[in-house]
Formats: structure tokens, sequence, C-alpha cells
């Protein structure tokens, strides 16, 4: 089955836990992992390594963020970790990283974007905006928790994406390889 656009940004079966916007969460910590499955040496749902993203995208088409790009809200060390060394593509299908001022809060998106009529989401100063995704939604990074959140402006609606970004890197990936089988439900949800 190849994925479409929208497909690679549904729901996907590491990512059904649902995303409470209260207290920051211990889960997604190194040692445990939201799917259950064993943890990583990384603290994250996987082991991407960088040269995926590469060979998938270019070399020169992943962003790797230098310590000083990343803001203090961003308290999660294994995504801090995973941003640094293997990095997100600039654009895959369905998704666009933002490039103009990466890893905002929503609001000063907003105000950088003088979108009047975008509802911020709750909590929205631990969020981070990554960029775009289609249907006018975008992709959000929980900086305690480590969890992509899909936001929709609009209506300020929040929904967990992906467990964690080593799982949205990967979905990413697999977009760019339609004929691979289903991972963990990702081209069929």
């Amino acid at each position: 089955m190849t994925p479409t656009e929208a497909d690679l940004h549904e729901l996907t079966a590491a990512a059904l836990d649902a995303w409470t916007p209260g207290a920051p969460e211990t889960a997604g910590t190194v040692g445990t992992t939201d799917t259950g499955l064993a943890p990583t040496r990384s603290g994250l749902s996987l082991e991407l390594p960088p040269r995926a993203l590469d060979e998938a995208f270019g070399r020169g088409r992943i962003v790797r963020f230098e310590e000083w790009d990343l803001p203090h809200a961003l308290t999660h060390e294994p995504t801090r970790r995973f941003l640094r060394e293997t990095g997100l593509p600039e654009t895959a299908p369905g998704f666009t990283l933002d490039l103009d001022a990466p890893l905002r809060t929503p609001g000063e998106y907003i105000a950088d974007e003088a979108d009047t009529q975008a509802i911020l989401p709750p909590h929205a100063a631990r969020l981070l905006h990554l960029g775009t995704l289609p249907g006018a939604a975008h992709a959000l990074l929980d900086g305690t928790t480590g969890k992509i959140l899909r936001w929709t402006p609009t209506d300020g609606r929040v929904e967990v994406l992906e467990t964690d970004i080593a799982a949205f890197a990967f979905t990413l990936w697999h977009s760019t390889h339609p004929g691979l089988p289903d991972v963990a439900g990702l081209a069929g949800v």
C-alpha cells in the first residue's frame, strides 16, 4: 500500500496513547518507553541511524541542530540528542520543517506569522513548532515528554501524532520507501 501524505500523519500504533496536556510525564525518559517495548540506548522508541535520513533525503537536506539552537523549553534529553545527532529532513511527503525560526513556541509562531485567528494549544509554553502538515495542521514537539503532536490552529485541537521524535523521523523515512511492507500500522492507519 502506498501511503498518501495525509495517511503518513494519521495516528500510528505507537502514538495511540493519549497525550494529556497536564503536568510533564515521566514516560519517554531514558530507560522507559511509551510503547511497552524494551528500552533503547537512546531513550527513544527506536534507534534510527543518521545515515537512514541522509540516504533517504540527501545529506544536505537534513537539519541537525546545534546545542545553542535548542530552546530551554526542550528539556527532554533524548530528543535534544536526536535533533543534534540525527536531525530532521527539511521536507518530506506531508511535512515541511519550519526553517524560518525553528523550534519556537506556538505563541511565537502565531505572533511571527500574524495569525490572529489561531487558537493556542494547552500548555503552549512547553510546546515547540516543528513544521507544517497536510490540512492546515502543524507538528509540535512537547519539550518535556518528547511526544510529537498535531495542532490545528483554527480550533486549537491537539492530538498525539507520534510517540517521540525517532518515531516521527521513521515515518518520514518510511514515506520515501512506499514499496516497503507496512510497519507497525504506519501506512494503513
